[in-house]
């Protein structure tokens, strides 16, 4: 899963190290990359560091160890206020 912030015209993503990252043009996104177990048909994913007054995009497609990929992603938009 990847998760976003805009802030303004800005992107960020919450990369692997639990840090945001601006987005640029030539960005690698595979550092953005979260992967969440699912138990239970649940699955979670803490973020730190989330100002007020801006949205998070979570995107999340679904995959197995074989690298087998769902055919649909699921995408959240979520505002902290």
């Amino acid at each position: 899963m990847i998760v976003l912030r805009k802030s303004g015209s800005k992107v960020y993503c919450y990369n692997a190290k639990n840090a945001w990252m601006r987005i640029y043009a030539d960005t690698n996104l595979a550092k953005c990359f979260h992967y969440a177990r699912v138990v239970k048909g649940k699955w979670s994913l803490g973020v730190k560091g989330q100002k007020r007054k801006t949205e998070l995009d979570v995107l999340a497609v679904g995959a197995d160890w074989a690298d087998h990929t769902s055919n649909t992603a699921e995408r959240q938009k979520l505002t902290l206020s």
